[in-house]
């Protein structure tokens, strides 16, 4: 029995190792005639963050993408998988999808670039475009009369969230 179980488990081992251990910032696609090319615009941004801005830079994005900033690109992040405070990723939300005008006025004060991804041209729809809406309702949940929707019941501020 054990004999099968290291024949049959070692195999799934080493496959799935393969396939987690793809860098998360780079990834394997293929063009348009089927041949596998390497999609590291991810990388590129970030590289170029840190060769093109001030080492005292603030970088805006959303929270997704804060330690990549932080780790690949040198500078300084608004917000990264580590921020709990729920108003500073409410306020992120409302930068990122309210009009010009609002969205400007807010973020000169906090940050001096803003980082928004859009990877549609490359097959891939997890872009901050397919991110949005989510970010709207995060941010309506503080700045609903800002934004322009309402809060869902379940993240509504009168509920303690």
């Amino acid at each position: 029995m054990f004999l099968l179980v290291l024949l049959r488990f070692l195999p799934h081992c080493f496959g799935l190792a393969e396939a987690i251990s793809e860098p998360q910032i780079m990834m394997r696609g293929r063009d348009t005639k089927g041949n596998t090319i390497v999609i590291d615009d991810f990388r590129e941004a970030y590289w170029w963050l840190r060769d093109h801005t001030p080492e005292d830079a603030r970088v805006m994005a959303w929270w997704d993408y804060g330690y990549q900033i932080n780790g690949v690109g040198n500078r300084t992040t608004i917000a990264d998988g580590n921020t709990w405070n729920h108003e500073h990723i409410a306020l992120l939300g409302k930068c990122l999808t309210s009009d010009e005008k609002t969205s400007h006025a807010i973020t000169r004060h906090l940050a001096d670039y803003v980082l928004i991804w859009t990877t549609r041209y490359a097959g891939m729809y997890s872009d901050d475009l397919a991110k949005s809406p989510h970010m709207a309702r995060i941010g309506a949940s503080v700045y609903a009369d800002r934004i322009g929707c309402e809060a869902p019941p379940q993240l509504s501020m009168a509920d303690g969230v």
